[in-house]
């Protein structure tokens, strides 16, 4: 695999990321039996999508074009991590191979 192959998939990898613990969080948003639900998935968002961080600056202003401007955002900064932690491994693991 080449590292321009390996930096594609893993950004891929990084906005599906983003894009499916943004639905979960969505789907467990405003439920009353889903409480530790929310927790959960807001932990995770954290941890696989540190860029999530960036969604506050959405409070209050969530159904405009700068909300949604402010997520694509976030969702593109988190492919771009991803991107480079993937080139990261490919890196490692071409060394070591040799």
């Amino acid at each position: 695999m080449t590292w321009r192959k390996a930096a594609v998939l893993s950004a891929g990898v990084g906005v599906l990321v983003s894009c499916i613990l943004l639905i979960a969080a969505h789907a467990t948003m405003g439920t009353s039996t889903s409480s530790n639900a929310g927790y959960y998935v807001n932990r995770t968002m954290r941890i696989l999508w540190p860029s999530s961080i960036w969604l506050m600056a959405t409070e209050g202003i969530e159904a405009t074009w700068t909300g949604y401007f402010i997520v694509a955002l976030s969702t593109l900064g988190n492919g771009i991590l991803y991107a480079v932690l993937g080139s990261l491994v490919w890196w490692l693991q071409r060394t070591i191979s040799r």
